[in-house]
């Protein structure tokens, strides 16, 4: 019996069956996978949240642009809401649904865009399947399945560069470099288009580090090709209108990016991440050449899944793992020996083998000088941590090497059986190849993901029904001590090889940014990137950690944001600032009984000339934001300075604030007043709102280190306020005219193509 590998659509197909089966509780949408970074979880805590949000907001008709219920008001543009597959996915589906279709459509495009890159440089249908299977579950993908913008961007990784390789147009393995026609240029118009579609389609999601990686591979890859394209006598005119092309390509990618790379570059200059790492700080958690052992055995070194890894501490285990199956290494090694012994496929080997030690030296980082070398003079390097994210780079190499390799090894086998009077199929040497790699990395990569059961881990906690039964949800909540019970937490669970319920009772705590799944809002969160001032009040040495949890000064800041409901890990006895209103086995939930309502008026001003000096009189004890709002030194001549002279005393004898509308980017507040004030939102100043009063433009002021108020003299208004970011509409209409430019040049190349082939046809006819 001889096997056959037909039709040639049925290799994808079980590509896409091998990829999907191990994950069936996703599949079915039975279970949801919940990996711990040990002190939270950047998956359930960090990233889901703010897709959930922006879900939310299509759903109810905004645009996705802010979130009121993190950080007091985020720039929701910012951390990657632009992104397709978030937008379409979250705006359509409940949460488990769209969670799980995200991360399985994004294993799929991993794997099929490396299969289909491997197709266009010639492997086998079984070394590119070798490829697409090796890389959907290589352990950088496994692992990051807990950071979506990474992971997304990685997963367009393949696809960029199977749209450059069919620009620069090398010649597929097997083939003679001088017989393989360039292409035309309609065909090169394609490509470069569909290498910046892909390209704006990575920066869309919000990652700017791996959008840096990538690029930097885009150019070594590029470069590779170069003595290819000389040895075929390439006129330099030639060479010199593909590399405008690529350059246009790689202009109009940024363009189509640009309605997120636009506000997160704000975002970046207003945040505490702004300037420079030092070399220390960017490689502060390192990969040491023990770890490379992890590339043949994968738990080497321990296994942080169930506590075992030795290295924790000084580096971090989901982002040093890379094993890629040492199946797939040793194939590696195979390509790698037939380049240099035998010259086969040098181009690619050549090209894949430079990328490999590269991006292999940034990932050891302090282990060799060649880190600090490039953090100190490429542009752009220093900006970011974590040179081990080169990593997806090593294992996209050792995929690639690996089919290249079983392509060989084919040939090779068939080149020996060529005397046979019935030569055998090389299916026979490539199936048991591959059957032992996806064995390998099925029973290794999973147990890196947990996975519990949907429903009840989205379930409202106890302490959730509890608040919500209180009635308004223009209430904030806040929530001490994550850090200690979520490491306990992770303890108990001894990783997450154990029981999982320490992290379903974890839940209980409401850990920012949790509670965007049950309705609630808090005035802090937990992104990359934050606003400065926001951090400087609520980061671990901000201002609310210095007032002292048990303390009224604590509480007294809570009321300041609308928090109403405080929730602690063991009991706080404030009598007459903070009541008990109930609690689950291991969370205490507290009313702050003189909680501010999310709009107030105040009848006077109070001017500071530093931050310190306003961190001062919040932290005084006789401090009353509901009589004096705290306005910058540098705000005082715009005003009317009778508000600036009037004492906190002057308590009005008439003064109300109703908000009749609140939307994400657009609030309506009625105020009734006997006297001129101040009417303050207990939500996040950040430029691009805007506010009208009685309809004419107001000045909205940045108050009390960071939310927003507008000056109102006495009698009735009608204030609204608007987000209007003009920087992120600046980069919405480049990102709309680039879009539009890509696929008409798409359509315009392909018809031009057909047309060019139809006179081919016809000629030889």
């Amino acid at each position: 019996m001889r096997l056959t590998w037909r039709p040639k659509r049925l290799a994808p197909l079980l590509l896409v069956i091998a990829i999907i089966a191990p994950y069936a509780p996703l599949a079915t949408m039975q279970g949801v996978i919940i990996p711990d970074d040990v002190f939270t979880s950047d998956l359930m805590s960090g990233e889901l949240p703010l897709r959930v949000a922006a879900g939310k907001a299509i759903r109810g008709g905004d645009l996705p642009i802010w979130s009121v219920e993190l950080c007091g008001g985020y720039p929701s543009l910012a951390a990657g809401a632009a992104d397709p597959l978030t937008l379409v996915l979250f705006g359509l589906f409940p949460k488990t649904i769209a969670l799980n279709l995200l991360l399985l459509l994004l294993l799929l495009l991993a794997g099929l865009g490396a299969f289909t890159y491997a197709r266009r440089i010639g492997s086998s249908q079984t070394g590119a399947w070798l490829t697409g299977f090796a890389f959907a579950y290589s352990g950088f993908v496994v692992c990051h399945l807990r950071h979506l913008s990474l992971l997304t961007c990685v997963a367009w990784f393949p696809w960029a560069l199977y749209f450059l390789e069919a620009a620069l147009a090398a010649p597929p393995i097997g083939e003679r470099t001088d017989s393989a026609p360039p292409p035309t240029l309609p065909r090169r118009i394609v490509a470069l288009s569909g290498f910046a579609l892909v390209l704006g389609l990575q920066i869309l999601t919000g990652f700017p580090q791996g959008v840096y990686i990538a690029t930097l591979a885009y150019l070594v890859y590029a470069v590779a090709h170069l003595p290819l394209l000389l040895w075929r006598r390439t006129p330099w005119r030639h060479l010199l209108a593909l590399g405008g092309g690529l350059a246009a390509a790689f202009l109009l990618g940024v363009a189509l990016g640009a309605i997120q790379l636009a506000p997160q570059w704000e975002l970046g200059q207003l945040s505490q991440r702004h300037g420079r790492l030092e070399l220390a700080q960017a490689a502060h958690v390192a990969f040491w050449p023990k770890d490379l052992w992890m590339f043949l055995s994968p738990y080497a070194n321990g296994d942080i899944s169930d506590l075992s890894y030795k290295g924790w501490g000084r580096t971090v285990f989901w982002e040093n793992y890379g094993y890629i199956g040492v199946g797939t290494v040793a194939l590696a090694v195979v390509a790698i020996y037939g380049a240099i012994v035998r010259r086969l496929q040098t181009l690619y080997v050549v090209a894949w083998g430079a990328l490999l030690a590269a991006a292999l030296l940034m990932v050891v980082s302090l282990a060799t000088p060649v880190f600090a070398l490039a953090h100190r003079f490429l542009p752009g390097m220093n900006m970011f941590r974590f040179p081990t994210r080169f990593m997806f780079v090593v294992d996209l190499a050792l995929a690639v090497l690996g089919g290249i390799g079983l392509t060989r090894l084919e040939s090779g086998a068939l080149a020996l059986a060529g005397r046979w009077r019935r030569r055998p199929s090389p299916l026979w040497l490539a199936i048991p190849i591959l059957a032992f790699t996806v064995v390998d990395l099925v029973y290794h990569q999973p147990r890196q993901n947990p996975i519990t059961d949907a429903e009840r881990w989205f379930s409202p906690p106890i302490t959730a029904q509890l608040i919500q039964q209180q009635g308004s949800t223009m209430r904030r909540i806040y929530s001490v001590g994550a850090l200690d019970t979520h490491t306990r937490a992770f303890e108990r669970a001894r990783g997450w090889s154990g029981d999982l319920s320490p992290y379903l009772e974890q839940r209980e705590l409401l850990e920012v940014n949790s509670n965007v799944y049950w309705g609630l809002s808090t005035p802090n969160c937990y992104v990359g990137l934050v606003p400065r001032w926001n951090r400087e009040f609520w980061g671990p040495t901000g201002t609310i950690t210095r007032a002292g949890l048990r303390t009224p000064t604590f509480s007294r800041l809570l009321a300041l944001w609308n928090v109403h409901y405080l929730l602690t890990p063991s009991p706080v006895h404030l009598p007459g600032v903070l009541r008990l209103v109930g609690s689950s086995p291991r969370v205490f939930v507290y009313q702050v009984l003189a909680a501010l309502p999310r709009a107030y008026l105040v009848p006077s001003a109070s001017f500071y000339r530093t931050r310190r000096e306003a961190e001062a009189r919040m932290l005084h004890p006789a401090y009353d934001p509901g009589r004096q709002v705290l306005l910058d030194e540098t705000d005082r001549a715009a005003l009317d300075p009778a508000l600036g002279l009037a004492t906190a005393e002057a308590r009005p004898r008439l003064a109300t604030a109703r908000i009749e509308g609140y939307r994400p980017n657009g609030v309506v507040v009625r105020t009734t007043s006997d006297a001129g004030g101040f009417l303050v939102l207990a939500d996040s100043w950040y430029p691009g709102w805007v506010a009208e009063v009685d309809g004419r433009a107001a000045r909205v002021l940045n108050a009390n280190l960071g939310q927003r108020a507008v000056e109102l003299p006495a009698g009735e208004h009608n204030v609204r306020f608007f987000y209007r970011p003009r920087v992120a509409y600046a980069g919405g209409w480049a990102s709309g005219l680039a879009l539009a430019s890509l696929l008409a040049a798409i359509w315009l190349g392909t018809r031009a193509a057909r047309r060019g082939r139809g006179v081919a046809h016809t000629e030889e006819a």
